[in-house]
């Protein structure tokens, strides 16, 4: 609504008032002109409230809102159609000498309209159960009848010469009354459990409006008891005249500007920690009051009756509303719980740098019981060298300064091996702490694939290149072998023979290492799979290898005492392998050592053995690079030698893993799958 607007609905709410507080005030000596002229302020008032409504339902095209302010438009109306009957009936029929009689149905039923404005209030803020609404209104109920209850026994019953519920007729009047102040009631409760979504601006005013307007019944209700004159019910006609002004003010307020609304979140909750107590407010008042002033059959023992039936009604519907409400919180919460307990990635939750909340996929990520990780560092679990860089990516998302949306981290198992992670997180905050929050997932099994491909790419491309130049290469060399034999033949006793020998030597040596790209360029043939005992196999190769282990001062151990099960394989390329793994430990100890030999079938579907030496160990760099093509740490080495045990060990669907750190020495691991296993899965048993 425009400013100019505003400002000419409030001069004409000014001007209304002002002129029947002149009059009342001029025609003071005249009753009659002046009760005349306070009926026609009074309509005029009510005329006022009813424009400034219907004008305001005009902004909305439907809905809870819209009917409110009609229902407001239609109370209006009546009080209108009221007041003027009245004055009418003043003017042209002379009216009653006395003043205004009590405040007959006729003036209730306005009030009746204005409490369907009220429930269309109360559903402002959207759509709400059943059981909240009766609450509300068994609140409403508790609240006027505590204070009728004390109006009639403290100021009523003082001027009645019979008790007020003998008298059918007073007692309807009184009643009536009492669904006036009903009104100003209802709209305080719901300012204070902040159920609505007028604004402050609109609730002040229309709480301040009904106040008098139940004000004013009141007191007419009291001066007619006490049989006032006339000019004693000026004020509460003036009273109610700004009460219908003040309604059509709530109106414009409304229309002017929807964009204020009532209070904030944290406002709303305390006037909802208000409305809890009402009833208890309630209940203290008239147990106080009834200690000190009750007796038989009186306002206050007809009231406390009253409100203790409505006490326990609400305390039924509120204990249906909690049993409702704790229901719906227990399924949602269990539902929740299921989703994260059995979902297949890891959720946890940290503050102050320690885990409070792990699920169970978290927990057996790590091979820990969800309990034994709740309390300690989540830092912990993080491998070294990235439990620095994670530990940075928190601290800014803590402070609010971002996260990563995933970061791959390396983790480690309670049985020390290590694990591929991703990590993500999200910051909350609850009463001020801060709470991270996030999801885990074990990627360790998409690393090997990665790392697989990759290597099967470098592979092919190397057995191409393998196969291109063996056989390039191949047929001249064969050449060449056989004319150096011949020259060395020749020259027999020649002082040139020992070159011939060095020449051969080296030849040989290129036919080795074109023999190793032959076997890289086709790995995967093998010759026969049969079912055969790995220590059998690497006792026949003892003798072969332990005379370069002498040589180096290198003592080999083999475990004699655990049962090996069989596994099928290609018993020359696993020789091949084998050879290939104790040549390089014994290399790897210039200075002597040991070499320990250990198998675990363990009951598996493979049959593992571990290699391990006391050599110097290596570094990650290196460790990473291990298979790749004519990568080697070896002076003379050609790096190819673990190039071809990789692919033996793949073409046995087996895996081959190698551990090692610096200064601790390195362990080999090759696992084959059981003889038993591969012809169950051959079999589909």
């Amino acid at each position: 609504m425009p400013i100019r607007a505003m400002l000419g609905t409030g001069t004409a709410a000014a001007a209304i008032l002002a002129g029947h507080a002149w009059w009342l005030f001029a025609m003071w000596r005249d009753a009659y002109v002046t009760q005349a002229g306070s009926g026609f302020f009074q309509s005029a008032a009510a005329l006022f409230a009813l424009i400034c409504c219907l004008r305001h339902s005009r902004f909305f095209s439907g809905g809870v809102v819209r009917n409110a302010w009609l229902y407001y438009a239609l109370g209006a109306f009546l009080a209108l159609s009221v007041e003027l009957y009245g004055t009418f009936d003043l003017v042209f029929h002379g009216g009653a000498a006395g003043g205004p009689a009590v405040p007959g149905a006729m003036e209730t039923i306005p009030f009746v309209l204005f409490m369907m404005a009220l429930r269309h209030h109360r559903e402002e803020a959207g759509p709400d159960s059943r059981i909240p609404v009766v609450r509300y209104y068994l609140d409403i109920c508790i609240m006027t009848a505590s204070f009728i209850s004390l109006y009639w026994h403290y100021l009523l019953d003082p001027h009645l010469s019979a008790p007020l519920y003998r008298d059918s007729g007073m007692l309807a009047a009184f009643l009536g009354t009492g669904v006036v102040t009903a009104m100003p009631v209802g709209l305080l409760a719901l300012a204070l459990s902040g159920r609505t979504v007028a604004g402050v601006r609109v609730l002040v005013p229309l709480i301040a409006s009904f106040g008098l307007m139940a004000a004013a019944r009141f007191r007419v209700l009291h001066l007619a008891l006490e049989g006032g004159g006339a000019r004693d019910f000026f004020q509460a006609d003036l009273a109610e005249a700004f009460g219908y002004l003040l309604l059509g003010i709530s109106a414009a307020l409304n229309g002017w500007d929807e964009m204020h609304r009532l209070g904030t979140e944290r406002r709303n909750e305390r006037r909802q920690g208000f409305s809890r107590i009402i009833p208890g407010i309630a209940i203290g008042v008239i147990v106080v009051a009834f200690t000190f002033g009750i007796r038989h059959q009186n306002a206050l023992s007809i009231g406390t009756l009253t409100v203790i039936h409505l006490l326990l009604i609400r305390l039924w519907v509120g204990k249906r509303a909690f049993m409702q409400t704790e229901r719906a919180l227990s399924e949602a919460e269990e539902k929740y719980r299921n989703l994260v307990e059995n979902s297949q990635v890891g959720v946890f939750s940290a503050q102050y740098g320690k885990l409070t909340y792990v699920n169970r996929y978290f927990a057996e990520t790590f091979g820990y019981e969800p309990e034994e990780m709740v309390g300690t560092s989540f830092m912990q679990y993080i491998s070294g060298e990235d439990r620095e860089r994670l530990a940075m990516e928190i601290a800014r998302l803590a402070m609010n300064h971002g996260f990563t949306p995933s970061i791959a981290v390396q983790g480690i198992k309670r049985d020390g091996s290590s694990i591929h992670l991703e990590v993500q997180a999200t910051r909350t905050v609850q009463r001020g702490d801060v709470i991270i929050t996030g999801t885990l997932i074990d990627i360790t099994e998409r690393k090997l694939a990665e790392e697989m491909v990759i290597r099967s790419e470098k592979l092919s491309v190397v057995g191409q290149l393998a196969a291109g130049v063996a056989h390039e290469i191949r047929n001249p060399l064969t050449s060449l072998r056989g004319f150096t034999q011949l020259l060395k033949a020749r020259s027999q006793g020649d002082q040139n023979s020992a070159f011939y020998d060095i020449m051969l030597n080296e030849l040989d040596r290129i036919n080795y290492i074109v023999g190793e790209f032959m076997l890289l360029s086709r790995p995967q043939q093998m010759q026969q799979l049969e079912p055969h005992d790995l220590r059998e196999l690497i006792s026949s190769m003892l003798p072969i290898i332990e005379t370069q282990a002498i040589i180096h001062n290198v003592a080999i151990h083999m475990d004699w005492v655990t049962p090996v099960k069989p596994v099928l394989c290609d018993k020359n390329q696993m020789k091949q392998v084998f050879m290939n793994v104790l040549k390089n430990a014994i290399e790897a100890m210039p200075d002597g050592g040991a070499i320990r030999i250990k198998f675990d079938s363990g009951g598996g579907a493979y049959t593992a053995v571990q290699i391990t030496d006391e050599g110097p160990g290596m570094p990650a760099e290196v460790l990473a690079r291990l298979g790749e093509p004519f990568f080697t740490t070896k002076k003379s080495g050609t790096g190819l030698g673990l190039m071809v045990c990789y692919r033996i060990i793949e073409a046995h669907n087996g895996k081959m893993t190698i551990r090692s750190e610096k200064g601790k020495g390195t362990t080999v691991e090759i696992q084959l799958r059981t003889a038993m296993d591969e012809w169950s899965r051959a079999m589909n048993i």
